[in-house]
């Protein structure tokens, strides 16, 4: 008797493998498109810096940003925005110079911050996480000039809810600011920069049938 060839060796494994009427599963699906809308009331911008000689440590206060957040195949796309003038540091007085003679928030009312990289790993495919820590770099500009920045932020997601805390420092004198003085302190050059904001995820096709 003559040996099945391999192809009809095969094609038996087939039968057995696959009973009849049954299809091949289908791929998985891709994840959608997913916006965030940055919401600018539940959120802060802070700001954490040293006064020398006194080493005073002096903390800066405003608004939350607003701006969009786009992911889209594991890439983190977007940017946020923050309005200058809402910044407070407990004295009038020296808000307003900060403003006035250093920030110049007449002719640079905003600091904007555009995402260029976010190492999110495995979180896009999770529907919630918690105080996840997730390093990012982007482009800071403020003051007229636009610099690299690099820092991380702690993200949390609970369905469709995201919050987020990012923190970053920035060397002042990259953004052309003079080093500003109040009453014999003069600021140190380095400060931190908190960045507080929550927004609801949606996905892309949700946003363009509004």
């Amino acid at each position: 008797m003559k040996r099945p060839s391999t192809l009809y060796a095969l094609l038996i494994l087939t039968s057995v493998a696959l009973p009849s009427g049954a299809t091949q599963p289908a791929p998985p699906r891709p994840a959608p498109d997913q916006h965030v809308e940055v919401q600018k009331q539940s959120g802060t911008v802070e700001f954490f810096a040293v006064g020398w000689p006194s080493a005073l440590k002096i903390h800066g206060k405003g608004t939350g940003p607003d701006g969009d957040v786009h992911l889209a195949d594991g890439a983190v796309s977007g940017a946020i925005s923050f309005d200058l003038d809402t910044l407070e540091t407990g004295i009038a007085l020296r808000d307003r110079h900060l403003k006035e003679n250093y920030l110049q928030t007449d002719r640079y009312p905003r600091a904007t911050l555009k995402l260029s990289k976010v190492a999110l790993g495995q979180l896009s495919e999770s529907a919630a996480f918690k105080n996840a820590a997730v390093p990012f770099e982007g482009v800071l500009s403020l003051h007229g000039a636009e610099k690299p920045v690099t820092g991380e932020a702690r993200l949390t997601r609970d369905g469709s809810r995201v919050q987020a805390a990012a923190s970053f420092t920035i060397d002042i004198r990259d953004f052309n600011i003079d080093l500003p003085s109040y009453l014999g302190i003069t600021l140190a050059e380095k400060v931190q920069v908190k960045v507080n904001f929550s927004g609801l995820v949606e996905s892309s096709r949700e946003v363009a049938g509004r």
